[in-house]
């Protein structure tokens, strides 16, 4: 049995994780789901929770996870018990983090600016993925470091688009 203390948006949860077969038996906060998860090609993943099906990409951070499904972006921190309890904005709030294409697609508006100082969920950029324009956010406040992607040009699956720095 694996326990560990997330914080997901300022707010800390239990996780209980057990092998179960083929699948594991996850205790959130006391509330108790099968879930069938199989690692598929790097860092994205396939959920079945509950007989519903979810695919995310989890990247390990400094502190924690990056946890991404369809374009929306959480952190979740690790807590060490030991420790107190970070503040209420949770996750990995300093240092650089890459912000990646989640699908291939092309890059049809770049939003931002290198050094522009964004909060978190300010839309970054447009990526048109499967004939649907997709807008990228800002998983935490920042600056704009660096912009790898380009207006027009296509992106691969992983490919870095921008990078955010710590907030001013």
């Amino acid at each position: 049995m694996i326990h560990l203390e997330l914080e997901v948006g300022g707010v800390v949860h239990s996780v209980s994780a057990e092998a179960d077969g083929d699948r594991f038996r996850v205790v959130v906060d006391g509330k108790e789901r099968s879930v069938d998860a199989r690692g598929l090609d790097g860092f994205f993943y396939s959920f079945l929770i509950d007989s519903r099906s979810h695919e995310a990409t989890v990247e390990e951070t400094a502190d924690g996870y990056r946890v991404q499904t369809g374009l929306h972006a959480i952190a979740v921190a690790r807590l060490d018990p030991l420790r107190p309890a970070k503040g209420a904005a949770g996750g990995r709030q300093s240092g650089p983090l890459p912000i990646k294409a989640v699908m291939p697609g092309k890059v049809t508006r770049v939003l931002v600016t290198a050094g522009q100082q964004v909060e978190a969920g300010a839309p970054l950029l447009v990526l048109e993925a499967m004939k649907m324009e997709n807008e990228v956010t800002a998983p935490r406040a920042g600056v704009v470091s660096r912009i790898t992607a380009q207006a027009g040009f296509p992106v691969e699956t992983g490919a870095e688009l921008l990078v955010l720095g710590e907030a001013d």
